[in-house]
């Protein structure tokens, strides 16, 4: 059965995910278990899966350009083009490398699938140098391009002819569908290998590679879907996984519901740091979005100049200024509170370092975010002295950078990895913000949210995320399963707001949106 990673798709979320080397053992375990060492049987299931897939999503394609490499990603691509062929659709096997020596140096089930398909009258096999000078006109629009050439155990950097053929397929007007995974992309961290191909579909099986969902995989692999083919949690438990994809069903979502007699004091007491003269929007942003996430009581500490619109935008929240004295109001503040959320808008100056000292002294749980976390990175002490497990960081790409003196480039090449560092280092929760938001505690798990999308692209999303995370803290108390539950809030409520259209999807939009997405979610937990 094929499923698509699409928010309507969302109970289909609870999936773990492979490394390259993970998902050949499984491939190898369910050869040797569920086929008795038949590999090519199971290849054949990939390709049938694979023009099916194709077939229904394009049924006006009658011309076929499949683009084979030399492994088992090529074999693929041999199955789907004699069972094209058998379905009287045109089709033409781009081969990368020579084709006159295909039957000695193919290997395997590739070479079993070369074969077969060999065994239909009029194959067309052309090296993809003979295809670029031959008469084949691909300039209507009945053409479909499938990808097969490179699969998940790519290391090195694109090169000679498969270079120049992602290219070609890239600089086409045509829809792509890749098989595995876009060739170029890889499977471990979601980084183009020097290139990579830009697929409108990514169907890939039996396990969803790590790198498939995070970093730039999103710009190559369009719709992302997956087909099991068959192989069960009997095959896949014998290789072991932290990652998996985040969806409702991987939250304690009970943590978060409301009992009949709960009242504001018990539905989580909440304080907010941030928002200084200039930046004040930031506090304005994260305090609703904890308001409309379900926060009990809600103090905000904050700028002068943001009082006022605090108060006019939303007087539910119990709002002073900075003030002289600010370090004697502060403990007032810190005590009635289950958590605290400090740095959206606080800047780095003056009582900024005092602020998050103190907050820090105090061992609740709490989410550092943007000013906050360029303040570790500024004066490492606040943290070596007074950090903390009960912390939650929230850093973009460049954030993460100063965290581990590194560059962005650096952290952005493997989140994985860069996620990983965070953890050891800090010893708390972590959220590593872009596409593909990672999250991950001393648990070493690391969790994936998939959902969200380009319209999220606008200032202000973080500080939502940081209110959403404070409610939720407010209430539970447990840092892991908040995070992860307003990561997969504001990716879905993201998703919801953008129905109206990419471009001008604000950070106002998507609080609203939230509230309808809470609820949705805790309806389901039964009573």
């Amino acid at each position: 059965m094929i499923k698509s990673l699409t928010s309507l798709h969302i109970n289909h979320f609870s999936q773990s995910l492979y490394s390259a080397q993970q998902t050949r053992d499984i491939d190898k375990l369910a050869i040797e278990q569920l086929y008795q060492g038949n590999g090519y049987a199971l290849m054949k299931k990939a390709g049938y899966a694979l023009f099916q897939f194709a077939s229904s999503l394009y049924p006006e394609k009658c011309h076929w350009l499949i683009f084979c490499g030399r492994g088992n990603n090529g074999g693929d691509g041999y199955v789907a083009a004699t069972l094209a062929k058998a379905h009287d659709i045109d089709v033409t096997v781009v081969q990368i490398g020579e084709t006159e020596t295909l039957s000695e140096t193919l290997q395997g089930e590739a070479l079993h699938a070369f074969k077969d398909l060999n065994k239909h009258k009029n194959t067309r096999i052309i090296s993809f140098e003979s295809f670029k000078s031959s008469s084949i006109t691909t300039d209507d629009g009945s053409y479909l391009i499938i990808d097969s050439m490179l699969g998940t155990g790519l290391a090195g950097e694109v090169r000679g002819e498969y270079q120049k053929a992602i290219a070609w397929i890239n600089q086409s007007n045509h829809p792509t569908i890749a098989v595995d995974i876009p060739s170029g992309l890889s499977a471990d961290t979601g980084r183009p290998l020097g290139t990579a191909v830009q697929a409108d579909h990514t169907i890939t099986f039996i396990g969803i590679n790590k790198g498939l969902v995070t970093g730039q995989a999103k710009n190559y692999t369009g719709t992302l879907s997956y087909d099991e083919l068959g192989i069960g949690s009997d095959i896949k438990s014998q290789v072991d996984s932290l990652m998996c994809l985040l969806s409702s069903e991987s939250i304690k979502l009970n943590l978060f519901k409301r009992r009949a007699a709960d009242h504001k004091g018990n539905s989580g007491r909440a304080l907010f740091i941030g928002g200084s003269d200039g930046t004040s929007g930031a506090a304005l942003l994260a305090c609703e979005a904890s308001l409309k996430s379900g926060i009990g009581l809600l103090s905000a500490l904050v700028g002068n100049n943001a009082v006022t619109p605090m108060l006019s935008r939303s007087p539910e929240v119990m709002v002073r200024g900075f003030e002289k004295d600010i370090e004697k109001q502060l403990p007032d503040l810190l005590e009635p509170a289950n958590a605290v959320a400090i740095g959206p808008g606080l800047s780095t100056a003056g009582h900024a370092k005092r602020l998050l000292t103190d907050v820090l002294k105090t061992g609740k749980p709490t989410i550092i975010d943007a000013d906050g976390l360029n303040l570790i990175a500024m004066h490492p002490e606040i943290w070596q002295q007074h950090g903390h497990g009960k912390c939650i960081l929230t850093p973009h790409p460049a954030e993460a950078a100063r965290l581990l003196e590194c560059s962005v480039e650096e952290i952005e090449s493997d989140r994985y990895l860069s996620i990983t560092k965070l953890v050891d280092q800090f010893q708390c929760t972590v959220l590593l913000k872009g596409s593909g938001t990672l999250i991950s505690n001393n648990s070493n798990n690391i969790y994936i949210c998939y959902l969200g999308n380009e319209a999220m692209a606008s200032g202000g999303m973080g500080d939502v995320l940081s209110g959403l995370i404070l409610s939720f803290l407010a209430k539970s108390q447990d840092c892991i399963e908040s995070t992860k539950y307003a990561a997969f809030i504001h990716a879905m409520a993201g998703e919801s707001a953008s129905q109206q259209g990419i471009i001008g999807c604000l950070p106002t939009d998507v609080i609203s949106a939230s509230k309808l997405i809470i609820n949705e979610t805790l309806e389901k937990i039964a009573t």
